[in-house]
């Protein structure tokens, strides 16, 4: 047979594999309008996919996926009891069904339910036991109770399903830095990056474990890789004025701290003061820390606090530019 018959045999095989006849084709009505409502839903259009969902349930009120499907507009949309409610009813209809056990934990995770979460990801991983979500939302909720040694186990089931799972490599590593296992968390950090690079907190915990081990430079840049992800990430911005100030550069730092300060004043803030209070204010090798502390106080508007840190900065530091600074800082502050 020559080439070009061949060819033709080949294109022939392929087409009668992808068509079917249309006299052949059976429409399911509820199975189109999920398909509709799942396509609006990965638009982001909750509303639509809402009312395609409902059309489902009503067309096939035995089949349990439009009920899960609705819970995860009405979770999306903040309503928690009511997405909880559906998602139980999806399970009368179908007990078994993994991914409806692994939403309900979500929702009740959210609700603060934690002892109710970690039932129903064990009952998705019972009736899925491949399933890596509910595997690695088990260690989540066992994290969450402050249950270490048992969520550690809970995310090495999880690798052992998908070793390039990042976000429990991540994981890992925040609780071995829990355990104060610096190089090994370290280890766990930088495979997270390395399998998901676009996430900035994977750069930024790694940047945190070479900062406890002692390697500032490394510290620096990878903090700042965590800025380069998501520049518009408070904490990151907050992270390399605290390494910074560790290398007592209080240029660099401040420079960084006031790109935070922008962005976040609340949460990021109240953390980025806590930190410099717990690993660096009380070292008197790190005179920064002090300058550091009293500029991020001020911001907090917490004079008294400010003015202190400011004495104690002058107290260890010696003249130059920041000295003149901070009695500049003082006097306006008293």
């Amino acid at each position: 047979m020559g080439g070009l018959a061949r060819l033709r045999l080949a294109v022939l095989m392929l087409a009668g594999l992808c068509s079917v006849p249309a006299t052949a084709q059976v429409v399911d009505p509820a199975r189109d309008a999920v398909r509709r409502g799942m396509a609006h839903h990965r638009a982001g259009k909750l509303r639509e996919a809402l009312v395609e969902y409902t059309k489902a349930r009503e067309l096939d009120r035995s089949w349990a996926e439009p009920l899960r499907l609705i819970g995860l507009v009405l979770r999306a949309e903040g309503k928690l009891n009511e997405a909880i409610a559906s998602y139980r009813s999806a399970l009368v209809l179908d007990p078994k069904s993994a991914e409806a056990h692994n939403d309900l934990g979500v929702a009740l995770r959210m609700r603060g339910d934690l002892a109710g979460a970690l039932e129903s990801f064990q009952k998705a991983v019972q009736n899925d036991p491949k399933f890596v979500q509910a595997q690695y939302n088990i260690a989540s909720i066992l994290y969450d109770q402050n249950k270490l040694s048992e969520a550690m186990e809970a995310l090495a089931a999880t690798l052992r399903l998908d070793p390039k799972y990042a976000p429990a490599h991540y994981n890992t590593a925040v609780i071995l830095g829990r355990q104060g296992r610096w190089p090994q968390a370290l280890k766990s950090a930088e495979r997270a990056y390395q399998l998901q690079p676009s996430e900035p907190r994977n750069w930024l915990f790694a940047a945190w474990c070479h900062y406890q081990i002692g390697e500032m430079e490394r510290a620096a840049e990878l903090a700042r890789k965590g800025v380069e992800k998501d520049p518009k990430r408070a904490d990151a911005h907050y992270l390399v004025g605290f390494v910074e100030t560790a290398r007592n550069n209080l240029d660099a730092a401040l420079a960084a701290y006031d790109v935070g300060l922008r962005l976040d004043r609340k949460a990021p803030l109240t953390r980025a003061i806590e930190d410099l209070r717990r690993e660096l204010a009380p070292d008197a090798t790190v005179p920064s820390a002090h300058y550091a502390l009293g500029y991020l106080l001020q911001a907090q508007e917490n004079r008294a606090d400010a003015a202190a840190a400011y004495e104690q900065y002058l107290r260890v530091a010696k003249a130059g530019k920041w000295t003149e600074r901070a009695k500049e800082a003082l006097a306006l502050l008293k």
